[in-house]
């Protein structure tokens, strides 16, 4: 064989040595699975749960209900089966209080573990009818089928 045929002969091999034998994977990409990236979340699953901010969420509502006076969504925070307790404590309480155009400040408010259970336990000032008063309340919360409730059980 001439030189003039090995040389380019040999020059091609050498480039497809180079360049990974013919392979045509842009360089720098790496179709292994040896990298350090985080894996990302499916796009298509549900953000999971996080039980403290659905706690603090109906801690929220409640207080917000007795702050602006609208028993509206009171009962929504309750189990049907304690609607009745709930309308004829809270709602009353709230309806009571925006009748005789008093008003509700929400002092200090906390949920508590005490041996696995949750208590919302919150401090509220009362101003109705001229009189002034603070009384603390306490309320279970209670999951039922994954969502948070109110409750009046112990």
């Amino acid at each position: 064989m001439k030189t003039t045929t090995c040389l380019p002969v040999l020059l091609l091999c050498l480039l497809l040595a180079a360049c990974g034998g013919g392979n045509n994977a842009p360089a720098g990409s790496n179709t292994g699975s040896s990298t350090n990236a985080p894996a990302e979340p499916a796009k298509n699953e549900p953000p999971k749960p996080d039980p403290a901010k659905d706690r603090q969420a109906v801690a929220d509502t409640i207080l917000k209900a007795y702050t602006s006076l609208d028993s509206s969504g009171v009962l929504a925070l309750f189990k049907p089966e304690e609607h009745e307790k709930a309308k004829s404590r809270m709602v009353r309480e709230i309806d009571d209080i925006k009748k005789k155009g008093g008003s509700v400040k929400v002092a200090e408010s906390k949920i508590e573990e005490r041996e696995g259970k949750f208590f919302l336990v919150a401090t509220l000032d009362f101003d109705v009818a001229g009189e002034k008063s603070s009384k603390t309340r306490e309320a279970q919360m209670i999951q039922h089928e994954g969502k948070w409730y109110l409750s009046f059980e112990r």
